[in-house]
């Protein structure tokens, strides 16, 4: 239902929406933990992502701080981010 929305106020088709934007928020509520509240976050576009098929997110732990990408649905890099949790 959300990409539907995307795709009328994009202008451009099967574009998720503004793909960094939305993944980036992916990326956010993602995440987040109800005990560790997140106290920054930065991200690098690397490509848009298309909703062509399945695009994946992935995290990694790294102390206070979380490594995470996302990939498209050709599973190249499209998003990374760090998150940094309280």
């Amino acid at each position: 239902m959300e990409t539907r929305v995307c795709y009328r106020s994009s202008q451009i088709p099967n574009i998720a929406g503004n793909s960094y934007n939305f993944v980036s928020f992916l990326l956010i509520d993602t995440a987040e933990a109800p005990d560790r509240p997140l106290t920054a976050f930065s991200y690098q576009s690397e490509k848009p992502v298309f909703d062509l098929g399945p695009y994946k997110i992935f995290g990694a732990p790294q102390g206070d701080d979380v490594t995470m990408w996302a990939t498209d649905y050709q599973d190249d890099l499209a998003v990374t981010a760090t998150p940094t949790l309280n």
